[in-house]
């Protein structure tokens, strides 16, 4: 295949410029030709090389097992708790801080965390926060005594973060 794609390469050249392969030397024609022949040969090693990679990649997809979607691993019951107790505190004041958070949560049930979201670059509080509480029920408490509340002005918005926890509305 290399050398007749070589011999249609040197036949254009001359179909564009006539007599131009008569005119050179036979020296210089076999080389141009060995040199032509070469980049042709490597080309070919290329483009075969590419079509290998084509057909197992396509042999790959079609042995490959048909998935709709990726299957969720089951929850282990202590991170659904912990996802249960978690609850998300919004409209605070930016002066607000992590430990006035867990004074304000308090009141309410023992308090395990409580973190005012800031800005990565200011440093400044974004207005809202997460607190965990110790059990579900402590967070449902706080979470119907505390939304809707006044907090130094500002009116909080105090709701679970997980979807199946009512909370008031």
């Amino acid at each position: 295949m290399t050398m007749s794609l070589v011999v249609l390469f040197l036949l254009a050249i001359d179909f564009f410029e006539p007599g131009y392969i008569a005119r050179l030397m036979p020296a210089h024609a076999l080389i141009i030709i060995i040199l032509l022949a070469g980049i042709l040969y490597r080309l070919d090693q290329i483009w075969s090389y590419y079509q290998r990679k084509i057909e197992e990649s396509e042999q790959e997809e079609k042995s490959r097992p048909i998935t709709t979607r990726a299957a969720k691993s089951p929850e282990d019951e202590a991170t659904k708790e912990r996802r249960m107790r978690k609850i998300y505190v919004g409209g605070l004041p930016h002066a607000t801080t992590d430990a006035r958070l867990q004074e304000i949560f308090s009141a309410h049930g023992t308090v395990e965390s409580a973190r005012v979201i800031r800005d990565n670059f200011t440093g400044r509080s974004r207005g809202f926060g997460f607190v965990e509480m110790a059990s579900q029920e402590e967070a449902q408490k706080a979470i119907q005594a505390l939304n809707g509340t006044d907090l130094d002005g500002y009116n909080l918005t105090v709701t679970s973060t997980h979807p199946n926890l009512p909370s008031e509305d």
